[in-house]
């Protein structure tokens, strides 16, 4: 195995292991947990896929897996500029409509908070930029970006619904 296939293996490992650190899945598995709290998921790679119109994937050796964009997005701003570019070349999501691969740098986003994904980023990928829009008009929100601008975005991983009502307090 070479010496970048050694890093991204130990990357992904840690970033496995920092995903099952307590506040995440494992509250559902308390008998006094709220629906909000089973309901919870966090971001990790290789997750099991609840709804495929909202996945994406990259093969850079190793395969990962991620139920929601902003998951693939934020994995991939994590990773070193090495793996990023290859992150940028590889990674496919799946369009909204007809639920075929598209890669990730050349398709079209449209992201809306009343959008219900598998984990709450509120992103849809798109092959054709009309059909985007098309989406858009139809939900009456919405907003509109390409690569470039979903990678630049912000994202954080959610947070357990717990700390997130005490981070409101």
């Amino acid at each position: 195995m070479s010496s970048i296939h050694k890093t991204l293996s130990f990357f992904i490992a840690l970033a496995a292991v920092l995903t099952a650190l307590p506040g995440g899945v494992s509250h559902a598995l308390k008998n006094d947990v709220s629906a909000a709290e089973i309901e919870f998921r966090t971001c990790s790679q290789n997750m099991e896929i609840t709804d495929v119109r909202f996945s994406s994937r990259a093969d850079l050796g190793i395969e990962a897996v991620f139920d929601d964009i902003g998951c693939a997005i934020i994995w991939r701003n994590l990773q070193g500029a090495f793996d990023q570019t290859a992150f940028d070349s590889k990674a496919t999501a799946r369009d909204f409509n007809n639920l075929s691969s598209v890669l990730m740098s050349r398709a079209f986003y449209v992201m809306d908070k009343k959008l219900r994904t598998p984990i709450g980023f509120g992103i849809a990928a798109f092959r054709d930029i009309n059909e985007a829009k098309a989406f858009i008009k139809a939900k009456g929100s919405g907003r509109l970006m390409d690569y470039k601008e979903i990678i630049r975005l912000d994202l954080k991983p959610p947070l357990p619904p717990e700390e997130d009502k005490e981070k409101k307090k």
